[in-house]
């Protein structure tokens, strides 16, 4: 007996660090990319025999197509997009929360359009990406105060374009995140709400397909390893960790940890991850939210009957720890 037991951990180890596994993973090169920078620049993919091809998107909705064609395995991207795609057919799951934020993403407005407060919002133009986190806080944002998409015109720009329209005075007001809102803000941008302020949980997820999943435990199992132990290294050495990222965003330390600080970024463990606060309980009810505003909008047809199954914490508790 004690030879079958020895066995199955010496394949168990070995599935963990067989080379010749790959992943191609979808991410925003330009957006802040914590656990991906350090992974990169630590070798951390080489380390664990994981071949990662970094696709670079101009957001996460544009993922969605790629994902459905196979030709991406996993997604970084957040969780309004991933509510969209599995909505509507895509068979994805989250198998983590990439990072929580309390005010990454901010809605902002020029100075001279004379927007102080949410109400203020009505008929104006204010710059989103459709389909991202972005739209899905303008939307809660607007419902608070009694408006509706219908009452504003929201104007499609990619994330990255977001301060040229505003710069240009295409719009009124912007629905971004860092580092773009941070430079709409340096220059002058009146802050009207972040997406803690309108009760949103913005999350920033790891999505993969299910089929990849099922069909690759191994490289899903490495992938899970190298993003724990990424994040674990941010809750124990923050300034070392960030070091990865100021180099990728060309930035320096000194302009990169502020910056951190203004989108309260937190990279929970993944015992965080599933309680009770996150996936385990208030995260699937702010799913349960985001597919009935896609219904409202007519985005789906229908409310998915299945849409616990988005979700997928198997992966994170087969791996543990972290």
């Amino acid at each position: 007996m004690w030879r079958l037991v020895l066995l199955s951990s010496i394949f168990s180890l070995a599935s963990l660090t067989d080379a010749g596994a790959k992943v191609r993973l979808a991410w925003q090169s330009s957006d802040i990319n914590l656990q991906a920078a350090y992974a990169l620049g630590t070798d951390a993919f080489k380390a664990a025999g994981l071949d990662a091809e970094m696709k670079p998107f101009a957001s996460g909705p544009a993922m969605l197509p790629a994902l459905a064609a196979k030709e991406v395995d996993v997604a970084i991207l957040g969780d309004f997009p991933a509510v969209t795609g599995f909505a509507n057919g895509l068979p994805i799951n989250i198998i983590l929360l990439n990072n929580v934020t309390t005010s990454h993403t901010r809605i902002v407005a020029t100075p001279a359009s004379g927007i102080r407060k949410l109400a203020d919002l009505k008929g104006r133009k204010i710059g989103v990406s459709l389909g991202t986190t972005g739209h899905g806080n303008i939307l809660k944002a607007l419902s608070l105060v009694g408006l509706t998409q219908q009452d504003v015109t929201l104007v499609n720009v990619a994330p990255a374009n977001i301060p040229a329209a505003y710069f240009a005075n295409q719009i009124d007001a912007a629905v971004a995140w860092e580092p773009h809102v941070g430079a709409m803000e340096k220059a002058g941008a009146v802050r009207i709400a972040t997406s803690q302020e309108i009760g949103v949980i913005n999350a920033s997820t790891l999505v993969a397909r299910t089929d990849y999943i099922r069909d690759n435990p191994g490289e899903i199992a490495k992938l899970m390893k190298i993003w724990g132990d990424a994040s674990a290294a941010f809750r124990s050495d923050r300034p070392k960790f960030l070091e990865y990222t100021a180099k990728r965003q060309n930035m320096s330390m000194d302009e990169l940890i502020p910056l951190i600080d203004r989108m309260g970024m937190i990279l929970p463990s993944f015992q965080e991850q599933l309680s009770p606060e996150l996936l385990g309980g208030k995260f699937f009810g702010q799913v349960q939210e985001t597919a009935r505003l896609l219904l409202e909008l007519r985005r789906i047809e229908a409310m998915p009957p299945n849409l616990d199954r988005l979700i997928d914490a198997g992966p994170m508790r087969r791996v543990g720890g972290n």
